[in-house]
């Protein structure tokens, strides 16, 4: 190789490593950039599951408010509602208990280790306040021998409850019902009579 050639071909590659310099700076422009949008998203989603975080902790404090509110209307101010959230096998979980205080103790559980009567205290409030959230139901609820479980004593208690809970979330309740200690606290009622196999409304 000539002194020429050699000086051309190192003036070649000189030429080479300006045009690799130059693709290599504007990649790495082009990774800085992304890394900024990447950060700004990260940013905004945690954002957003913060926001999430703070309305379900809202509507949580909500069910949780109403749902004691029905307990202690029906059963004593001993009892409270409990909602926990959070995370198992990573997947959302969450669990219901019911809190009872004794003194100075306090005693949680599921709706499981009680009756059918506070089962049905705190279900049936309980759908239709995630009905009316999701905007499911309309402005009129049906009930089909709800409450058959709680004791008699406080069955005027339970129609005193469907009364407010009326009113507090603007609805009509249709119920039917053997309890007449219920049915009393209605705005109207009807009995229905089986005479030979004839059906009437009384």
């Amino acid at each position: 190789m000539t002194k020429e050639e050699l000086v051309e071909s190192i003036e070649e590659r000189r030429r080479s490593n300006k045009i690799y310099q130059k693709e290599i700076k504007e990649k790495e422009e082009l990774i800085s950039k992304n890394a900024e949008k990447l950060n700004v998203v990260k940013t905004l989603f945690h954002t957003i599951e913060e926001l999430s975080l703070k309305k379900r902790h809202i509507y949580k404090e909500k069910i949780e408010a109403v749902i004691t509110e029905v307990l202690r209307t029906l059963y004593g101010t001993q009892y409270s509602f409990l909602i926990n959230y959070g995370e198992k096998n990573n997947r959302s979980c969450l669990e219901i208990e019911v809190k009872k205080t004794y003194g100075d103790y306090e005693v949680k559980r599921d709706i499981s280790g009680h009756g059918g009567g506070i089962s049905d205290s705190i279900c049936i409030p309980l759908r239709a306040l995630i009905l009316k959230g999701s905007q499911d139901i309309g402005d009129i609820l049906f009930l089909d021998e709800a409450y058959k479980h709680v004791d008699s004593e406080i069955a005027e208690n339970v129609g005193m409850f469907l009364r407010g809970l009326c009113e507090k979330m603007e609805m009509q309740i249709i119920m039917l019902s053997h309890n007449e200690s219920i049915l009393q606290q209605a705005e109207r009622g009807f009995f229905l009579e089986n005479r030979n196999g004839k059906v009437y409304l009384k």
